[in-house]
């Protein structure tokens, strides 16, 4: 009998690796009022990923001058934002090790199978 499709995660994830667990720090969408932008609410999100190295195919996503940074692939199931200056939406920011880490590419799965791949890049460091 086929393996119904939204039901991969469960069998893709742990492939991957253990769960570590990260916080996800999201940023409410900012606002402009009488030429002033005021930043977003911040949130914390605790939550379960498969945290990885990036390898040259994830890092070839990534805008040119990002590359040099020390990047992590992050799977999860739920969806993490990239920023948008169009939606005033600033990236997430996940938190591993006691390390931050800008969430710059995602490969969006939720839909089809229930997980996310997050491309992110190290926040401080060149």
């Amino acid at each position: 009998m086929p393996m119904p499709f939204v039901d991969m995660a469960s069998y893709i994830l742990p492939a991957m690796g253990a769960p570590a667990a990260v916080t996800v720090k999201r940023r409410a969408v900012g606002s402009w009022a009488d030429g002033i932008f005021t930043r977003g609410a911040e949130t914390l999100i605790s939550m379960e990923a498969i945290v990885q190295p990036s390898g040259k195919k994830q890092l070839d996503k990534l805008p040119e001058n990002e590359r040099t940074r020390d990047a992590i692939n992050v799977w999860t199931r739920a969806k993490l934002l990239i920023s948008s200056v169009e939606d005033q939406q600033a990236a997430d920011v996940v938190t591993w090790n006691g390390k931050d880490y800008e969430v710059l590419a995602v490969e969006d799965w939720t839909e089809q199978a229930q997980y996310c791949l997050s491309i992110c890049a190290r926040v401080g460091v060149g």
